[in-house]
Parts: C-alpha cells; structure tokens; sequence
C-alpha cells in the first residue's frame, strides 16, 4: 500500500512540474523568450560587446547561447 501512495505522490509531482514547465518556465529554470528579450535590454549594446570581446579573449564559447541571441536580435 505505501509503494502505491509514494507512487501517486511521485506521479503527482512530475504532472505538476510539467504544467510549470509549459506554463511557468521562468520558474522552473527553463529561460524562454521573454526572458532572453529582457537579458539582452538589461545589457545593452557596450555591455554585449564587451561580453563578446571577453569570450574572444578567454575563448569560452557557447554556440547555442549564441544562436538564440541572433535569432532574438533578427525578431
């Protein structure tokens, strides 16, 4: 009987996380587009240059961060 009940509440748990994960992704750690638009206007165009010119340097490179704030800036 308890393996049903812990069952349920484990089942219980990941259905709800899905629902944040839809409708609520900010709150769960999934960035989504609107947070990707605020990320880039708190920035502004020196602080994203400077962020480039550090990355050149040190050579850390994220290529997919990098795809979504061209495909942003395109929008």
């Amino acid at each position: 009987m308890i393996y049903i009940a812990a069952g349920v509440v484990v089942f219980f748990g990941i259905f709800v996380y899905v629902l944040f994960m839809i409708f609520l992704p900010e709150w769960v750690g999934i960035t989504g587009k609107t947070a990707l638009k605020n990320e880039q206007a708190h920035l502004g165009s020196s602080a994203s240059q400077t962020q480039d010119d550090s990355q050149a340097s040190t050579g850390a490179v994220n290529p997919a961060a990098q795809d979504a704030i061209k495909k942003t800036e395109q929008s």
